[in-house]
């Protein structure tokens, strides 16, 4: 995980309809990746859409780390959550439980991305409401945008930055 900085506290202040149309507009963006064919960088586009897969939670690790049933551990692309050990952090993990413990969710792959340096598959992940989990992490305080080696799409990106004022750990 990337060394963590404070941003502004945005846990007051927020209209009560933002939350629902940045999710929106996230779901939208993971519905696109499920019905767009990556391109390559001749422009051709490529021979298969993202795949998807829907899986049982098992277990939360925190804000941003999941595992699943079928023994694999997953890093939600996109975000990053406050670490355990800090107030943030134990609010995201517990927001985290909340929506995905014993959940049956979709994991959405971006193209050309597996696993990051340490195994965990990096996935887009749809709730069962069909909301995009990342933009309903990143409207609260506990979770902004991942700023390090992101590779998440660059239009999610966006929708992300969008919806995030700030985080405060």
């Amino acid at each position: 995980m990337r060394a963590q900085t404070s941003r502004c506290d945005r846990a007051t202040g927020r209209a009560a309809g933002r939350r629902v149309g940045a999710v929106a507009a996230g779901t939208a963006a993971v519905a696109a990746l499920l019905t767009t064919a990556p391109t390559g960088t001749d422009g051709a586009v490529g021979l298969a859409a993202s795949a998807s897969r829907t899986v049982a939670v098992s277990e939360v690790t925190d804000g941003d780390t999941f595992d699943t049933a079928d023994g694999q551990t997953v890093r939600v692309l996109g975000i990053d959550s406050c670490e355990t050990d800090t107030a943030g952090g134990r609010d995201a993990t517990t927001e985290a439980r909340q929506l995905l413990a014993g959940q049956t969710v979709t994991l959405v792959t971006e193209p050309g991305v597996d696993t990051d340096r340490f195994g965990r598959q990096l996935r887009y992940v749809q709730l069962p409401s069909s909301a995009d989990y990342g933009l309903t992490m990143v409207d609260a305080a506990h979770t902004g945008v991942y700023d390090g080696d992101n590779d998440a799409n660059l239009d999610y990106l966006a929708q992300l930055r969008a919806a995030d004022n700030g985080r405060s750990c």
